[in-house]
């Protein structure tokens, strides 16, 4: 009898465990997104790891290219991932009018806005002294970062949710500043959340040389650089012909404690009524 039960609790563990890890897609842990600087062109770049995206593309799991999908009058802002759907944001150049489109799958989003699952546009509510330079969710809430174009000035948003975002900066739940504590011979190149840290991109303005910082809160990212918990470089390894404008992070799910311990419970309830029964 106890040899049955034990196979029993063994079995009820073995699901648990299946549920868990099976829900999880198989997917890249980081993409990365470059813009060609003489046209629309866009190329991913996906990863399984912070430190294999430092590296470079000779790192990458995956390269997909998305040429002449878009308008030369608009530029990539960011790209990001809230747990449901990818996400891109636009930023014609020739004002501060964004368009933000969001996709299904991975693929959906490399395909181009023909894919879309759904289209936003935000016209005339952001200045035109600024860009935007990113775009980021961090599990609660959705960041949108702009760049001064005069300077190295930065400025946080955060909304509580999509359709905040989309309307601007007039329904925002939060503002930071980031004043003077960039270089301006850098410019942001992206921003992201990898399921523990934040992560913020810089550019060289003379050459395609990436600087990577990690934080551990956004208020740190909001400091600066001197509040940085990691910082790696990725020097020469990118072309010259190609801009970095989105980084974004997919975190695979972890097993969870709660799931496995509750069912490590129900396996030893079972296993001590039987003991009683007999």
């Amino acid at each position: 009898m106890t040899d049955h039960v034990l196979r029993r609790a063994a079995l009820v563990l073995g699901i648990a465990v299946l549920l868990v890890f099976g829900s999880s897609e198989a997917r890249a842990d980081g993409i990365q997104v470059f813009e060609r600087n003489t046209n629309a062109d866009l190329s991913f770049f996906t990863y399984d790891n912070l430190p294999d995206m430092v590296t470079g593309w000779g790192a990458a799991n995956g390269h997909d290219s998305a040429n002449g999908v878009w308008s030369t009058a608009w530029s990539l802002a960011g790209v990001s991932y809230d747990g449901t759907q990818y996400i891109q944001a636009f930023e014609k150049d020739a004002n501060a009018d964004l368009s933000i489109f969001t996709y299904a799958t991975y693929e959906d989003m490399v395909t181009g806005w023909s894919a879309a699952s759904g289209h936003h546009t935000a016209i005339g509510v952001w200045d035109p002294d600024w860009s935007m330079v990113g775009v980021a969710f961090d599990g609660s809430q959705y960041i949108q970062v702009f760049e001064r174009n005069t300077n190295a000035d930065l400025s946080f948003f955060t909304y509580d949710s999509f359709g905040d975002m989309v309307t601007g900066w007039s329904a925002r739940s939060g503002h930071y500043a980031a004043n003077g504590v960039w270089s301006t011979s850098w410019s942001m190149a992206g921003v992201g959340f990898d399921g523990s840290q934040y992560v913020q991109v810089f550019e060289s303005n003379a050459n395609a040389d990436l600087s990577f910082f990690t934080y551990n809160t956004l208020a740190d990212m909001v400091t600066g650089w001197s509040a940085a918990s990691g910082h790696d470089t990725s020097i020469g390894v990118w072309s010259n012909d190609w801009s970095m404008t989105g980084v974004a992070f997919d975190p695979i799910p972890e097993p969870s404690t709660a799931i496995l311990l509750s069912a490590a419970c129900a396996a030893i309830a079972l296993f001590r009524r039987h003991r009683s029964s007999r």
